[in-house]
């Protein structure tokens, strides 16, 4: 036998099949990636001779050395360390088995290794900065800082530098504004509120585009978003409690001068939505909204006022469409609404 060569953990057989060779036999390779190319070539006399295990190197499997507590993601070519059993829940989704291929140790330097990863919605708090953020994504972080909207999130975990160094792509989440989707949100209150690209623009700031692992942390209310918004304070003199209202211009709360003057502007976006303290804080005041005065004159042909019909339990667009005799389409775009789905008894509709 003059030649002779080291047998490694990685071979390919003259097939062109690879295997991990290990304690219990051999693991079948069918990962297309190219850390397989360094493969030692043996024959196929030689890998019959090795029994065959039933697990599968696809590609996307989890991975552990024998002797090793820590299990591996295998994913896009690389190799990165996992947390816990609940993170390779989520982390596995799609994988055939979530099951840990067992390899020797000397398997694991086949694979490129890279940084530990979380999975997306992940809460996390830096031990070392003590900043907060959320898992969005292989590489982003979502960073929650002082400006940023009020949010109803799970206690963080706490992670070190090292642990987070896989994610340097760190995004501050804007103070109103995210989309889910496609679907613009303003956040308020701790709550998701749709809304339109017109009301979206008048909002001050970005909007910060989340993961759907992210936006699910959060709750969607069936209450639409509009350029009106409430505010409940205490009057630092009389210490009474004062109810004001504002329209949303340019990144701006215009105050009207009482509730009354607001009522009388807005006669086709939704309701306003009572705001809290974190909400005010990121706008800036405008002038007064002035009220709108129209001089009465005599009208030989005055115009009909709209028609207008209050929505009751049992009621769909649709159905109010046939009854009135015209379509949702038009309802909806008479009365802003978003989505067809979300209308609520006592809403008040404008009709063709």
């Amino acid at each position: 036998l003059p030649a002779v060569k080291p047998l490694t953990s990685l071979v390919v057989d003259e097939n062109n099949q690879h295997w991990f060779i290990g304690p219990e036999g051999k693991t079948r390779v069918d990962d297309p990636a190219n850390w397989v190319a360094s493969a030692s070539t043996i024959s196929k006399t030689l890998a019959e001779k090795f029994p065959t295990t039933t697990s599968q190197v696809t590609g996307f499997n989890y991975i552990q050395a024998t002797t090793q507590k820590t299990v591996y993601l295998l994913k896009d070519g690389v190799i990165r360390a996992t947390f816990n059993d609940a993170d390779r829940l989520a982390l596995g989704q799609g994988m055939l088995t979530q099951t840990p291929v067992q390899v020797g140790v000397a398997a694991l330097a086949f694979i490129p290794k890279s940084v530990m990863v979380f999975p997306a919605g992940l809460v996390v708090e830096n031990k070392t900065t003590k900043t907060v953020g959320i898992i969005d994504g292989a590489t982003r972080m979502i960073t929650i800082g002082p400006a940023a909207m009020k949010l109803s999130i799970p206690e963080p975990r706490k992670l070190t530098n090292l642990q987070l160094v896989g994610y340097p792509d760190q995004v501050a989440l804007s103070s109103y504004k995210v989309s889910c989707a496609g679907q613009i949100y303003i956040v308020a209150n701790t709550l998701l509120y749709e809304t339109t690209l017109p009301v979206a623009k008048d909002m001050p700031g970005r909007t910060t585009a989340l993961s759907d692992a992210t936006c699910a942390l959060f709750t969607i209310t069936d209450q639409s978003f509009g350029h009106y918004i409430g505010y409940k304070s205490i009057d630092a003199k009389t210490k009474k409690n004062v109810s004001k209202a504002y329209k949303i211009v340019k990144g701006k709360a215009l105050p009207f001068k009482n509730m009354a003057a607001y009522k009388l502007v807005n006669l086709t976006e939704p309701p306003l939505v009572w705001v809290d303290d974190t909400f005010m804080r990121n706008l800036n005041l405008g002038a007064e909204v002035s009220s709108p005065v129209v001089p009465v004159k005599p009208d030989p042909k005055p115009v009909p006022q709209p028609k207008t019909y209050t929505i009751a339990s049992g009621d769909s667009l649709s159905s109010i469409a046939i009854r009135f005799n015209t379509t949702v389409s038009k309802i909806m775009t008479l009365n802003n609404i978003v989505n067809a789905d979300r209308i609520r008894i006592g809403q008040v509709l404008v009709l063709p």
